[in-house]
């Protein structure tokens, strides 16, 4: 048995013979890292992956970076996960609702049962530069939906539960960053150290997160923060 296949890379009419079960960043290397921006994800076959697939049978394979729609909208997954996790580790309380995209960006609610302030708004941004300084992994697993879902709720994560039950597949895909979980329709980039350069933008009523501009409004009812993100910033 063959312990290589072959590679088809469109973005540089490139064949290789790669290792069998070689991931897609490391085919990235062998067949001379093609792009000139760093990949967010590829397409095998027509499909997208992200860049910890492995190949085991011969693939073609087009890299993607964030300057088009697929890779672009990986590089926002990510950063939402990240968002997600550094508002977990400073309110531990709280739930983080990133409800529908809105101008290139996401509408988010925060229910802290109390106003945000610009205090706290800083502690998240300093959290979210720490993981991205990190370079955590994103790891990507796989369970029974019906483990996942007792999973997320032990987490307090309802919508998440009803959101994959709902599916009606019998396993299914997470991502856990650092030991906080989450579920997503697509794939993450590899680790945080992706997300590259932060842009942030002053607040008096302004929230301003990771690569997105965004407005803090206070006291709907006292008991969540709305922060409407908006703009991506392409910076990297």
């Amino acid at each position: 048995m063959s312990e290589t296949i072959t590679i088809y890379c469109k973005n540089n009419n490139t064949y290789k013979e790669v290792p069998i079960g070689s991931s897609l960043l490391d085919i990235y290397s062998l067949v001379g890292a093609p792009l000139r921006l760093r990949p967010m994800n590829a397409q095998v076959n027509n499909k997208t992956e992200g860049l910890t697939f492995r190949c085991w049978h011969p693939k073609d394979v087009e890299y993607v970076d964030y300057t088009q729609l697929s890779g672009m909208r990986t590089y926002v997954r990510s950063l939402c996960h990240i968002f997600s996790k550094a508002v977990n580790d400073v309110l531990p309380s709280a739930t983080l609702n990133l409800e529908h995209p809105i101008s290139k960006g996401y509408y988010c609610v925060i229910h802290n049962g109390k106003d945000i302030d610009e205090e706290t708004i800083g502690k998240i941004k300093k959290r979210m530069r720490e993981i991205i300084d990190a370079d955590l992994p994103f790891h990507l697993k796989t369970i029974r939906t019906i483990d996942a879902a007792v999973l997320f709720r032990e987490r307090g994560m309802n919508d998440k539960a009803r959101l994959i039950e709902s599916a009606g597949m019998p396993y299914t895909s997470y991502y856990e960053l650092d030991g906080y979980i989450n579920y997503f329709y697509g794939c993450l980039t590899p680790s945080t150290g992706y997300i590259q350069v932060l842009t942030w933008f002053p607040i008096s009523t302004a929230c301003c997160c990771v690569c997105l501009k965004g407005r803090i409004r206070r006291n709907w009812n006292r008991s969540s923060a709305k922060i409407k993100c908006f703009r991506f910033i392409r910076s990297i």
